[in-house]
């Protein structure tokens, strides 16, 4: 059985996600600082957090304080094989103790504040000029329009796994 939906959002996205999950799964859902005075410790989640160089924020904080059922790992890139291996390997997934998903995002330059709006600028126009003197690769060339226009690929639909998931092994 799980007691809520756990979520950290920095543009907004894994926001989404996690309201749109809790009105399929019918669960409570709550900003992890907001969890913190509404969850008793080792309560059943589902967490949901924004990946940020490949890392997962606030993991080790969730698998310290909550027993988390399905990790969902929000991010920029196209759900392939290789980029979910890699944000599993680089957090530690055990897939036996922790279902995890991927759930693509989104990304709009004007959301973002601080160090994270400095290096993600700097990226920007590292690329441009990279593809001013010659052909990218085509990720480099997604990422570099996903950087010059915003991009929101929170959908319903991506959800369906995690809610077929759920309904088989947590009803």
């Amino acid at each position: 059985m799980i007691d809520a939906i756990v979520y950290i959002s920095n543009a907004g996205h894994t926001k989404r996600y996690a309201e749109i999950l809790s009105e399929k799964l019918g669960l409570k859902v709550y900003s992890f600082k907001e969890a913190k005075s509404k969850l008793k410790n080792k309560s059943n989640i589902i967490f949901l957090t924004w990946i940020k160089k490949g890392k997962m924020i606030n993991l080790k904080k969730a698998r310290s304080r909550y027993n988390l059922k399905a990790v969902c790992a929000v991010g920029m890139n196209q759900p392939t094989k290789s980029a979910v291996s890699a944000i599993q390997n680089k957090n530690n997934i055990n897939v036996l103790k922790e279902k995890f998903f991927y759930l693509q995002g989104g990304f709009d330059m004007k959301l973002l504040t601080g160090m994270n709006k400095i290096i993600m600028t700097a990226l920007e126009k590292s690329l441009g000029k990279v593809s001013e003197a010659r052909a990218l690769p085509l990720e480099q060339k997604e990422m570099l329009r996903m950087l010059q226009n915003p991009v929101d690929n929170v959908k319903v639909n991506n959800i369906k796994e995690i809610y077929s998931w759920y309904n088989r092994e947590m009803k």
